[in-house]
């Protein structure tokens, strides 16, 4: 075929570079966006002025109180009034830059220490920080709404910004995932659609890959060269947070599970499903739709209907946290924790990584729907924290003539204090959602009476309309349904515990006698203890404080509780506490009578094994909390000596 003239292939290329500068040959944008808005020309508007702004926020300096107050009220009056989209989104920058450090702020303060109900002081500072948050992603959307219906040939130039947008709705997002998390709040389901909604458009018009500024970079005029994310990262970023549902975290966790997430989202991808096809679908496959307006679930198949949308593998993810989650287990038994995945436990403290381990291989399991059944008021006993389980374990004791076994004595103390403990009134009315063999799912409202709730703490509870035992639990997971309403999931452990006191066995000579009696010396027992330990007899401890080592263990008994879960004995230690030494350990009895003096290393002034002393050790860790950490207890069938008197309330 003969080349065309030369003169006809310049005209060709010049209308193909006249076309494509003026957008002529771009898609035509049929996606809707569905964004809901409330405007009017009515509504007061912001102050625009970029200078008298910057000398506003100047002058509250690093007042939280008034920044939060001022974002606030102009946010919410610019989202009310009509405003042209380039003035907004230079609007938005400004006042990005100036509210972001508060911000930051304010979530590493209160990452620390959330439980249900906040003080007033929290409360007010993160109910401010998510409204202004929320309001900035619906000022950003406003932009990207009016970039988006921009005809070609102006849209065109405008590439750029509407990737800006876009890349500040997912931050903001991911930002308020957070937030609401430190209030115990999941994500509402604006927020799903439009981020769904907004990764849809700009995955079939723009680029997912693109690695764009963010906004620390933006503070610092583009200084930094590593301060750029790709929009299909923070994308999986806010899937995944939405995954492993933070609701069953405790709030210091959130810093470790984000920074696990953005490390291990480089092995992730974001796969576009137009069609179903031969599509297969794995437990080990998310699938999110560009309609979905909730967290991402493993689906077992996908209708015609949800498409279009994207399936997400977390088989990497899912198999690297067994494996870590293995090598640890195998750690705390070799006594090898410091040598485990640096890497990837780099910002967790030694002593952390077990608890956040376990959870976190939890949360694979965790269903994503819970079944709440209509709201029946019960009259409710409930005491939280392990001084509190402690104490009411260890209300007096029974007559006891003979020597008893551990299952002996359960069930005369589990009826003695039953009868002791009756049910306390309360200004707190409490509501039955759920009673399943695992769970116990009540509701309440938050008031000054509530008692203090946090993710991983011991409780003892009992309702009415069930037996009278006092069973013990421990708080799973935490949800606010409204602003002063709550709900609580009480994961079952025990129909009973009984209090007891333990030290190490501290002389070779007791060791040496224990493990000839067939004692099992398994891992861990105890290494050291933090001066916050409550003990049994602080009353008799003279040792200064500098002095207060790994020897203070051998001083004193600290307490325990002991815990029958099906035919197996276990024991709960107070977390402040590290396991690794191998010695066995002796039980004494929380309540017993004091009228015969035990020195701290369990031996009687003539150096013999007290008659109220036991000895055991730990053996496999079961499970471990913020609060305490619960293992398998070895040794043959542990029995008391009688009591020799009977003490009272």
């Amino acid at each position: 075929m003969p080349k065309k003239p030369i003169h006809q292939r310049l005209f060709q290329l010049a209308k193909h570079k006249f076309r494509h500068f003026f957008g002529l040959d771009l898609a035509k944008r049929e996606i809707e966006l569905n964004f809901i808005f409330s405007q009017s020309r009515r509504g007061k508007r912001p102050v625009l002025n970029k200078t008298e702004i910057v000398e506003e926020f100047t002058a509250f300096g690093l007042e939280a109180e008034g920044v939060l107050r001022k974002a606030l009220r102009d946010l919410e009056q610019a989202n009310k009034s009509k405003i042209n989209g380039f003035k907004r989104f230079g609007f938005n920058k400004i006042y990005l830059t100036r509210t972001y450090p508060t911000l930051v702020r304010l979530q590493n303060k209160y990452r620390i220490d959330g439980r249900i109900p906040d003080d007033n002081v929290r409360k007010d500072e993160l109910e401010k920080s998510i409204r202004i948050l929320e309001e900035f992603i619906i000022s950003y959307q406003h932009c990207f709404s009016f970039f988006y219906g921009m005809p070609n040939w102006i849209y065109v130039f405008l590439g750029k910004d509407i990737s800006i947008c876009a890349v500040r709705i997912f931050e903001l997002t991911e930002m308020l995932q957070e937030f609401r998390a430190l209030r115990y709040m999941p994500l509402p389901a604006n927020f799903w659609a439009s981020v769904n909604k907004v990764f849809h458009v700009m995955n079939v018009y723009e680029s997912v890959d693109k690695a764009l500024p963010t906004i620390k970079s933006q503070m610092h005029n583009h200084k930094t060269t590593d301060e750029s994310v790709s929009l299909q990262h923070l994308f999986i970023n806010i899937q995944l947070f939405g995954y492993f549902d933070t609701l069953n975290f405790p709030t210091e966790y959130f810093v470790y599970l984000k920074s696990l997430i953005r490390e291990q989202r480089r092995l992730l991808t974001a796969e576009t499903i137009e069609n179903l096809g031969e599509q297969k679908w794995s437990q080990e496959t998310l699938f999110v739709s560009s309609e979905q307006k909730r967290c991402p679930r493993i689906e077992d198949e996908v209708n015609a209907d949800q498409l279009p949308g994207w399936k997400i593998c977390i088989q990497p993810l899912r198999v690297n946290i067994l494996k870590n989650y293995i090598d640890l287990m195998e750690a705390v038994g070799k006594n090898d924790l410091a040598n485990v995945n640096t890497r990837l436990f780099k910002r967790l403290p030694m002593q952390e990584r077990v608890t956040f381990m376990m959870l976190l291989n939890a949360s694979l399991k965790l269903p994503r729907e819970y079944n709440y059944q209509t709201a029946k008021p019960v009259e409710l006993t409930l005491f939280v924290g392990f001084r509190d389980c402690y104490a009411i374990y260890s209300r007096g004791s029974v007559d006891q003539r003979e020597p008893q076994t551990l299952k002996e004595t359960f069930e005369a103390r589990k009826k003695f204090i039953a009868k002791k403990s009756q049910h306390s009134s309360s200004d707190t009315m409490w509501y039955l959602l759920n009673d399943s063999k695992q769970y116990l799912i009540l509701q309440s409202d938050e008031t000054p009476a509530t008692v203090s709730l946090a993710i991983g703490r011991p409780m003892v509870y009992r309702y009415s309309g069930t037996s009278n035992v006092l069973a013990l639990g421990i708080v799973s997971r935490l949800e606010r349904r409204a602003s002063n309403r709550f709900v609580v999931h009480i994961r079952k452990l025990a129909h009973h515990a009984e209090a007891v006191s333990f030290t190490e066995l501290a002389h070779e000579a007791d060791w040496s006698e224990a493990e000839s009696t067939g004692i099992h010396l398994g891992r861990p027992a105890i290494v050291e203890s933090s001066d916050k330990i409550p003990t049994t007899d602080a009353e008799n401890d003279k040792t200064p404080t500098s002095e207060k080592s790994a020897e203070r263990v051998k001083a004193q008994k600290l307490p325990a509780l002991i815990v029958l879960i099906g035919n197996t004995w276990h024991l709960m230690l107070v977390n402040q506490i590290e396991y690794f030494n191998g010695k066995p350990i002796l039980l004494y009895r929380g309540f017993s009578s004091r009228e015969q003096k035990v020195n701290a290393a369990g031996t009687t002034s003539h150096g013999v094994i007290s008659s109220e002393a036991v000895r055991c050790s730990l053996g496999k860790l079961v499970t471990s909390t913020v609060e305490f950490t619960l293992f398998e207890l070895v040794g043959d069938e542990v029995c008391f000596p009688p009591t020799k008197s009977v003490m009272t309330n």
